[in-house]
Order: C-alpha cells, then sequence, then structure tokens
C-alpha cells in the first residue's frame, strides 16, 4: 500500500513537471524556428531576386539586340539617309491628315505607298511573324519624322513629336559668348570652337550608340499601343551611319508576355508570389496593384540593381514582406521582380515537430514513470530495514 502511495505521490509531480518541461523545449524550439528564419530567408529571397532580375535583364538586352542589328542593315541605313534629305512638303502633310481618315475622306490610302513594294516594310513583317508574337510591331522613320517603312499601319504618320522619341540626335548650337571683354571676331572663333567640339562629342557618342545599343536605347514602361492592339512597351534606337550620323529612328513594340512565359517558367517550383513591376508598384502583365492601398513604397528610389523589401500592407508587423530588386536595364520609371511569401502553411512541415513533442512526452513519461517505481521500492526496504 505504501508503494502504491510513493508511486502516486511521484505521479503528482511529474503531471506538474512534465508539461512544463515539454512546453520549455517547445518553446525554445520554436524560437530557434523563428530565429533561423528571420536570418535565413530573407537572405534565400535575396539570393532568388538576384537570379530573375539577372535573367530578365539578359532578356532585355536580347531583344536590344535584335532592334540594334536592324539599325545597321545597309538598306536601312541608306532608307533613312535619303528620306531625310528629302525636305517636308505638302504631301507630307496630307499623310499625316489622312493617315487614319482616308476612307472616310474618300482618298487613297497613304500607308499603301509605304507597305507596297518597300522591302523593308516585307522584312519587318515577316520579321514580327517569325518572333513568335514578341515583336508586333517595327518601323522605320527619317529623321524628320515620317514614316517610310512598316510592318503594321502605325498610329500616325509623323513620329517625331511623340514623347518617345529621342532627344540629341543632332549637334546642339552653342551660344554666343557675352563677354565683353572679347570682340566680335573672337566671340565667332570661340563660337565656331564650341560648334566643332560639339559636333565631335556627338559623332563620338552616335558612333558608340551604333556598336552599343544598350547605352542609348530608350525602353519604355508597358502601355497600351493603339497600332499594335496590346499593352507593350517601347524599343527605341537611332539610325546612325558609319561615320557616326543619325539618320532615323527604329521602333519597336514588343508584348510583354513573353517575359510573363519566361519569368513563370523560372519561378514554377518556388513557393512564393514572384511578379515584374512598374516604378508604380503595379503589375507589369496584368495591369493590378500589387501592394495594399496606400502602402506603395518609394521604388524609383532604388538604384540599378539594389534591393529592398517592404511590407505588402500598411503595417511590417502584421503584414507579408516582400523583397524587391530593380533591374539593371534602364527601363522608363524602372522595373523590379518582387517577391513574397503566399502566406500558406505547411501542414507537413509540423507533423514531425508534433511528432517529436510526443516522443518526447512520451520518452519522460516512461522515465519518470521508472523513476517513480524505483523510488518508492527503495522507500520500502528501508521502512522494512528499520521496522527489521
Amino acid at each position: 500500500m505504501s508503494q502504491l502511495r510513493g508511486i502516486l505521490s511521484t505521479w503528482r509531480w511529474l503531471l506538474v513537471l512534465g508539461p512544463v518541461f515539454v512546453i520549455a523545449i517547445a518553446f525554445q524550439s520554436l524560437w530557434a524556428l523563428r530565429v533561423a528564419g528571420e536570418h535565413e530567408r530573407p537572405e534565400e529571397m535575396s539570393v532568388e531576386t538576384e537570379r530573375l532580375a539577372s535573367l530578365i535583364d539578359t532578356y532585355i538586352k536580347r531583344v536590344v539586340g535584335v532592334t540594334g542589328y536592324l539599325t545597321v542593315i545597309p538598306e536601312v541605313v541608306e532608307l533613312a539617309e535619303e528620306s531625310t534629305k528629302i525636305a517636308r512638303t505638302q504631301a507630307d502633310e496630307d499623310r499625316e491628315k489622312f493617315w487614319t481618315t482616308f476612307a472616310s475622306q474618300g482618298k487613297e490610302d497613304p500607308f499603301k505607298e509605304i507597305q507596297e513594294n518597300n522591302p523593308l516594310s516585307t522584312y519587318f513583317a515577316e520579321l514580327k511573324d517569325a518572333s513568335g508574337s514578341a515583336f508586333r510591331e517595327i518601323f522605320l522613320s527619317d529623321l524628320k519624322g515620317r514614316v517610310i517603312a512598316a510592318s503594321n499601319r502605325t498610329e500616325d504618320y509623323r513620329q517625331d513629336d511623340d514623347p518617345w522619341w529621342p532627344k540629341g540626335l543632332e549637334p546642339k548650337e552653342p551660344e554666343v559668348s557675352s563677354d565683353p571683354n572679347l570682340t566680335e571676331a573672337a566671340k565667332t572663333v570661340a563660337w565656331e570652337t564650341a560648334k566643332l567640339a560639339e559636333a565631335a562629342r556627338l559623332k563620338k557618342a552616335l558612333i558608340r550608340c551604333r556598336h552599343l545599343p544598350m547605352e542609348c536605347v530608350h525602353i519604355g514602361g508597358v502601355d497600351w499601343d493603339p497600332s499594335a492592339g496590346l499593352f507593350g512597351y517601347d524599343v527605341v534606337l537611332p539610325v546612325v551611319t558609319a561615320d557616326g550620323r543619325a539618320v532615323g529612328v527604329l521602333k519597336a513594340v514588343v508584348d510583354p508576355k513573353e517575359l510573363e512565359g519566361l519569368l513563370a517558367f523560372a519561378a514554377h517550383d518556388q513557393d512564393i508570389d514572384t511578379e515584374l513591376l512598374d516604378g508604380q508598384g503595379i503589375r507589369v502583365f496584368s495591369q493590378d496593384a500589387f501592394f495594399g492601398k496606400g502602402a506603395v513604397p518609394p521604388l524609383k528610389g532604388l538604384a540599378p540593381g539594389a534591393e529592398a523589401s517592404w511590407p505588402l500592407g500598411e503595417s511590417r508587423q502584421t503584414s507579408p514582406i516582400a523583397f524587391v530588386r530593380r533591374l539593371s536595364s534602364d527601363v522608363e520609371g524602372g522595373w523590379y521582380i518582387a517577391l513574397a511569401d503566399r502566406g500558406e502553411k505547411d501542414e507537413a512541415g509540423w507533423r514531425p515537430y508534433l511528432l517529436w513533442c510526443l516522443f518526447t512526452l512520451g520518452m519522460f513519461v516512461v522515465a519518470a514513470g521508472a523513476f517513480a517505481v524505483r523510488r518508492s521500492k527503495a522507500t520500502d526496504e528501508s521502512h522494512g530495514g528499520e521496522i527489521a
């Protein structure tokens, strides 16, 4: 009877101390997992944003490379150069006026003369079709902004008044010195010297542009393009002669769906949301907001290639965290790779931990039970020895 009382007395202590022991182990393990997650997850996400940003940058460089190749084709340079030499006439004004309204005005289609019997227009159309929908529009303008070859009808005939048209293709006119100590002859010499220096600078820059198109390309943000009929981005490059003179501009409208497929393939096995954003925090592919209302971070403050993290909602404590890296490519407004946890609980991840807790508790109970029985026997033997 005394042995049973000893066992029950020991088990009362076990019922108190056992759960405390297991809870302490669980707390310590959860804290270790949390600390490990805080240190390892950001590093993992950072590596992933760098990998995906590099992948997208490489794709953009290839698109620019193909566009740059078009600008140095001899037929392209020759057509642009010859057309630029021709002054604007009333015929150009009529083409602009009736570019899209010719049918209602009873006029001849002005695009016909650009499309028909024009090998470059045919070549651009074939390249567009062969690109697998990557290029949705390709056209060439002379330096006066007139469309002279195109894969399909553009929105208008004259292009040099559009915001994407490159600036600085012709030498800047230097200012005449206002120094009262200089004679008129000295001012003229200074002006001519400045003009020659500007021409030399521009020539060097344009020759470099001809060989390194990534240094002077204009890549526009994703926007609706009526003539291409989709949300696309522009790739714009000057057409430069071998001796460094700008004679035209070539523009390609590219479908971002190619990028979407590439990004989806690269991130298909990742348990995270992967998005390409513009500088306003808008998804490039769906045109939806990525961050919560009032939580859009200052993305444009990131330098090319740099990374930062922001909450998807208003609070970093209660909202999932997005890791954002700006692409190195000089896209208008910037493009950004953003990664964020989906917030889904991994059931399989908790099962081993739960089994481990139960196993630990079971082992503790078995060991404690054995200790209680042994302690009770030792007590009885001690009492028996005293009675004897």
